[in-house]
C-alpha cells in the first residue's frame, strides 16, 4: 500500500553520526545533481512534521548545498483504527492519512489484528 503526497512531514532529523560524514561522497552527489540527476532518501515518520532520515544523508547534504529539493520515501506507522458506527465503515490511520479498510487485502487486515496493531479510537 503506497500513498503519494507532497504534504507533511517536512523536516528531517539525521540518524547517522557526524563522524560518518564524507566530503568526497557529498561532492560526488553534487556533480550528479549538476548533471541533472534527482536524488532521494528513505525516512521514518516520527511526529508532526519531523522524520528520521534512515538513508540518504550525503544525498540530502548535496541537495541542500545545490539548493535542490530532497524527497523521501517516508515510512508512516499505523497509528489508529476508526470505527464510524453511523456510517458503517472502518478506517486505518497513518498519521493524518485515513485509508478505508475495504481497500486493503484481507490477509493484511488479519496480520494487523494478529500482531496487535489494532487500536480502537
Amino acid at each position: 500500500m503506497c500513498n503519494v503526497t507532497a504534504a507533511s512531514p517536512a523536516f528531517l532529523m539525521p540518524t547517522q553520526s557526524p563522524a560518518k560524514f564524507n566530503p568526497g561522497c557529498v561532492e560526488s552527489y553534487r556533480q550528479r545533481i549538476r548533471a541533472g540527476e534527482e536524488l532521494c532518501g528513505i525516512a521514518y515518520y516520527l511526529d508532526g512534521y519531523l522524520c528520521g532520515l534512515l538513508d540518504g544523508h550525503h544525498r540530502a547534504t548535496a541537495c541542500l548545498l545545490e539548493e535542490k529539493d530532497f524527497y523521501c520515501l517516508t515510512i508512516i506507522p499505523l497509528s489508529g483504527w476508526c470505527n464510524y458506527v453511523n456510517e458503517k465503515r472502518e478506517s486505518l490511520l497513518f498519521s493524518d492519512h485515513q485509508i478505508d479498510k475495504n481497500v486493503l487485502p484481507a490477509n493484511m487486515l488479519k496480520w494487523l489484528i494478529r500482531s496487535g496493531q489494532e487500536i480502537m479510537v
